[in-house]
Order: structure tokens, then C-alpha cells, then sequence
């Protein structure tokens, strides 16, 4: 009777073990999904100072040099930004090829947006408003 009691005794304390051990698990994994979810997401001050390198960009009347120093930029911060900006000329995607064929003697506008909600800017829309874009896909 004796051997029995301790057997439960050792069971019981085996169960308790694996129980605190799953307990430990849970709570890494909670907090390594936080710690992720942080990781993906920029302050508010990242934000900010993300949106800045476009926001200067925005409005009527840029001419072609605008729209150009605006590309560099896109690019630039697309290689080293896990946010995506995409940039259309006239409805077309922007390349090196469409960026080279903008007239000097044209205006644009560029509408830049956050379409995805996230606070990032995301989508910049550039439109002539005189003249003509020749673009090469």
C-alpha cells in the first residue's frame, strides 16, 4: 500500500511538471507573436519620417525633374523599407524606360496615398496635366 501511495505521488507530481512546462510554452509563444507583430509594424515616429521623404513631392505644377527625384526616392526606399511604395505615370507602372521619356516642358501631378490603411504611404499617382507621357512598357 505504501509503494502505491508513492506511485501516485510521483505520477501526480509528473502531470503537475508537464502541465507548468505546456504553461511555459503558451507564454513564449504569446509573446514571441507580440514581439513580431511589433517588429513588422514601424512607431510613429518611423511613420513619420517615412511619409516625409514623399509628402514634400505632393501637388500640381511639378515638372519633370520633380517627378524623377520622386522615382529615385521610391526606389530607394523600396530596397531597404519592408513597405512597398508603387508609383503609376498615367495609369502605366513606372520603369527606367518611362522615367527617361518625361518631357521638361510638362506639369504633373502627384497624388501620393495610403491605400492600405496602415498609416505608410503606399501608392504615388503621377498625372500630366499638360502635354503628353510617352511611355515604354
Amino acid at each position: 500500500m505504501e509503494n502505491a501511495s508513492k506511485a501516485l505521488i510521483i505520477a501526480g507530481a509528473i502531470l503537475i511538471s508537464i502541465l507548468l512546462i505546456s504553461v511555459g510554452i503558451l507564454v513564449m509563444q504569446s509573446a514571441s507573436g507580440v514581439q513580431d507583430q511589433m517588429g513588422h509594424q514601424m512607431d510613429a515616429t518611423e511613420l513619420q519620417s517615412f511619409n516625409a521623404q514623399f509628402s514634400s513631392y505632393s501637388g500640381t505644377n511639378k515638372n519633370a525633374a520633380n517627378v524623377k527625384s520622386l522615382y529615385e526616392r521610391v526606389i530607394t526606399s523600396n530596397a531597404k523599407n519592408n513597405y512597398t511604395v508603387t508609383m503609376t505615370i498615367n495609369g502605366a507602372e513606372v520603369n527606367a524606360t518611362s522615367i527617361a521619356n518625361l518631357s521638361s516642358k510638362d506639369k504633373y501631378l502627384i497624388v501620393i496615398e495610403d491605400t492600405a490603411g496602415d498609416g505608410a504611404y503606399d501608392t504615388i499617382t503621377v498625372t500630366s496635366t499638360s502635354g503628353s507621357v510617352t511611355s515604354t512598357p
